[in-house]
């Protein structure tokens, strides 16, 4: 069995490539998770503050990943945009 790296960085914050089932469930959870945190953690007028933030970021880290997905799938990741 090959042990190959994920490079999370591209992975993440780069819409080109492909990514196996494996790395996209993971990513996929740590997407969640890190939602599920952010909701848990902030409240109040902080939370509507820092969503200005942190809600793109956690959309366009996703549309990534997915995107990669979608690729290596054979379909355009422009998809991403319509999920």
């Amino acid at each position: 069995m090959s042990s190959t790296r994920i490079d999370w960085s591209e992975l993440f914050f780069s819409s080109s490539g492909r990514v196996a089932r494996g790395p996209f469930l993971i990513a996929a959870a740590v997407i969640i998770v890190c939602l599920s945190l952010y909701e848990a953690a902030v409240t109040g007028p902080l939370h509507w503050i820092t969503g200005w933030l942190v809600y793109p970021v956690l959309v366009f880290t996703g549309a990534c990943v997915l995107s990669k997905r979608l690729h290596d799938r054979g379909r355009s990741g422009w998809w991403a945009a319509v999920v």
